[in-house]
């Protein structure tokens, strides 16, 4: 490398790197207190007889990218990875005089992944699969390496448990000490909170890929995504890490599914009918016909690689169709019907009638679209930008059981948010990253009329 004609030794080189991340580390200070949503993995390196090994070698190499990071041993035997993406891993360890073994193990989000190798005499080659089952978030075991309580949720989680409302923030509730609880914000239509330990759930940090996705005005969650679009995500509900800094609650930290070697994809097709929709027998009592409901929801995934090892994309799109109701109760139509008498004896000025319908239809849109794009610049550069939208409408907002239809608006909110990370290798021992985050909100409201 040279500057001004003046050719640099490595050891310049190196110097101006590390002061160059740490320039953009203080250019995006915000950033710095985000949570960590990739994983890592420590372990030690062991022969038959239980003693260190020292001088192995050791290298984790994602299967899916071919992406590969090789990892120097302390003096002790120890190494320790940090900054992988979450997903399946493979790690080899080869030292002189002994033969190669290979585990294959999951790296998960916010977890550090515990591995004893236990190296043979050549010419014995060993293969070991770590992972005999799926990592659930309801047999995940006890991560020894930190104080923080947390649970996991992985892809499995969220493929084969029911998620009422298609929110993935319900899968949540299986972390002991969480319970829902409804968003106080109308411009969060649709986005549970999740509450620890008793608390109103806007005291609680969320990220997302290491960006910030938490509301600083009112608290809470801040952008919803679809299901499909998460790798996973961690629950802590105590003993966060200095880098949860921002909240005295609880902190959820996801991390967005990215693309690999092979091409895949999903569609999907869910329906929820009013046949399926219990009855609230005080606001909607036999023998009236049950208030209307239906909701589908079209999912559709598509993942792959741009240029095999080097570039992959993952991207995922779900549109919400929902036409839900609100079902007065008799007391509620016997007082909207007396006060529509008011208004036909022209005792209410202004106001020549009310129309009283028996419900009140809430139709609901919502589109939620992400991308993903990640690049390995180099074996020692690991690059992804990630995009989302949330973009939904709701009409006759805000209608409540003792409030006539003329009281709602329409209500719309549009969401963005844009997130660019980097992972530099210097050495094995030497690491760097940092994460950008971008997002924004436009929220309108039309009022139905002006009285009611």
């Amino acid at each position: 490398m040279s500057l001004l004609g003046c050719r640099l030794s490595p050891g310049i080189v190196f110097l101006l790197r590390l002061l160059l991340l740490l320039l953009v580390a203080l250019a995006f200070g915000s950033s710095s207190l985000a949570q960590n949503s990739r994983g890592s993995v420590r372990g030690t390196v062991f022969d038959a007889s239980g003693a260190r090994v020292r001088t192995a070698q050791i290298s984790l190499t994602m299967p899916s990218t071919s992406q590969t990071r090789r990892v120097a041993l302390n003096e002790r035997g120890d190494f320790r990875v940090d900054d992988l993406t979450p997903g399946n891993y493979i790690v080899l360890a080869q030292a002189k005089g002994f033969g190669d073994v290979s585990l294959s193990f999951p790296v998960l989000v916010n977890f550090v992944q515990q591995l004893s190798i236990i190296l043979k005499p050549q010419p014995v080659e060993e293969s070991v699969n770590v992972r005999g089952v799926p990592v659930s978030v309801t047999s995940q075991p006890i991560d020894s390496a930190t104080a923080i309580h947390q649970s996991v949720v992985t892809d499995y989680d969220l493929q084969s448990l029911p998620l009422a409302h298609r929110s993935f923030a319900n899968i949540a509730y299986l972390t002991p000490g969480t319970e829902p609880v409804e968003p106080s914000d109308p411009t969060k239509a649709r986005i549970t909170a999740v509450s620890f330990g008793g608390s109103s759930g806007l005291n609680v940090q969320n990220t997302v890929d290491g960006g910030d996705n938490t509301d600083d005005y009112i608290g809470g969650f801040l952008q919803n995504f679809s299901a499909d679009a998460i790798q996973e995500f961690a629950v802590q509900t105590a003993q966060e890490e200095a880098e949860t800094g921002q909240t005295v609650g609880g902190s959820v930290v996801i991390s967005t599914k990215h693309g690999s070697n092979d091409w895949h994809g999903g569609a999907a097709f869910y329906e929820r009918a009013s046949a399926l929709t219990a009855r609230y027998p005080l606001d909607n009592p036999s023998p009236d016909s049950k208030q209307p409901f239906s909701r589908q929801n079209y999912v559709g995934t598509l993942g792959g690689p741009i240029k095999t090892d080097k570039v992959w994309f993952f991207s995922s799109f779900e549109y919400v169709h929902e036409d839900a109701s609100i079902s007065y109760s008799p007391t509620s139509l016997t007082e909207f019907n007396a006060l529509a008498s008011l208004a036909a004896d022209g005792l209410i000025p202004g106001v020549p009638s009310i129309s009283v319908p028996n419900n009140v239809p809430v139709p609901f849109r919502d589109f939620l679209g992400t991308a993903r794009l990640d690049l390995a610049q180099s074996p020692h550069s690991q690059w992804f930008l990630r995009g989302a939208l949330d973009n939904y409408t709701t009409e006759n907002d805000l209608v409540q059981q003792a409030t006539l239809a003329s009281t709602g608006a329409t209500s719309g909110s549009k969401y963005f948010n844009v997130a660019l990370n980097n992972v530099y290798s210097f050495s094995p021992t030497w690491l760097g990253s940092f994460t950008a985050d971008f997002g924004a909100l436009h929220h309108t409201e039309a009022r139905n009329q002006d009285y009611g």
